[in-house]
């Protein structure tokens, strides 16, 4: 009976241990190495612009501007006078805005920002100088329709339309006399202007993307004026033409 229960004994307990040598230990995995998979795992892929369904994008402006300035007519109408001797005057504006795709190769894009024209002009002598920069402020909404094509270098070109909302006008004036003196001045008003104009846009634009889910914008712009910058009553018809280069940052969603 004895024999029979210690060969029983060694029956199970040599199982018992085969067991445990078949299954083992799991591996442990280097703590470093596990924290640097969860930290891949937490990681949102990159978004290339290509691929992206909808962008924002952060933008400055430089434009040179000059305007089509005539007279208002016969019954408020004037003469030009020292205006027809006015030339280009540039100025710096900002944007924000979205970008929404349709097709694969076209989108629509339309923002918010705050923009500025002008004119100046310019009169000197052997002894007197007098000189005046025009500065019109604006809110504006531009919206456009683009055609876009490439991956990581997407250019395109697109056209639009760009309401504006004036804010201001602000006219700097400088001189100095034959005595010797010199002086300036600031202008500020808000009656006599149109509350509302709109103008036709142009552009073309560049998209480089930088792998970071982010790409850098690089848009030249034309800007038409369509209706004009004073009131009904006013002496003339002003319309700004302003040409210049957006630059800015795209972040694809």
């Amino acid at each position: 009976m004895q024999a029979h229960l210690v060969a029983l004994f060694i029956f199970f307990s040599t199982a018992a241990f085969s067991q445990i040598v078949i299954g083992g230990e799991d591996p442990v995995e280097p703590k470093d190495k596990k924290e640097e998979r969860n930290k891949d795992s937490l990681k949102k892929p990159h978004i290339a612009q290509d691929q992206a369904s909808t962008s924002i994008y952060f933008i400055t402006n430089y434009s040179l501007n000059n305007r089509l300035l005539t007279e208002n007519g016969e019954l408020f109408g004037d003469t030009l006078g020292t205006r027809a001797d006015e030339f280009g005057f540039s100025t710096w504006s900002f944007g924000v805005g979205l970008q929404n795709k349709l097709t694969k190769n076209f989108f629509w894009d339309g923002g918010i920002g705050w923009y500025r024209n002008g004119e100046q002009y310019l009169f000197e002598d052997a002894d007197t100088m007098f000189a005046y920069q025009n500065v019109y402020n604006y809110v504006v909404m531009p919206f456009r329709l683009n055609a876009s094509f490439g991956k990581t270098f997407r250019w395109g070109i697109g056209a639009g339309l760009m309401p504006q909302m004036f804010t201001g006008y602000r006219q700097e004036q400088q001189w100095k006399t034959t005595t010797g003196s010199s002086g300036d001045e600031t202008i500020k008003t808000k009656i006599g202007y149109n509350s509302f104009v709109i103008s036709a846009l142009l552009n073309a634009s560049l998209a480089i993307d930088m792998s970071t889910g982010w790409s850098l914008l690089i848009s030249p712009e034309a800007r038409f004026q369509l209706n004009t910058s004073y009131g009904k009553y006013s002496s003339y018809i002003h319309k700004n033409r302003s040409y210049g280069v957006s630059i800015g940052l795209l972040k694809h969603l």
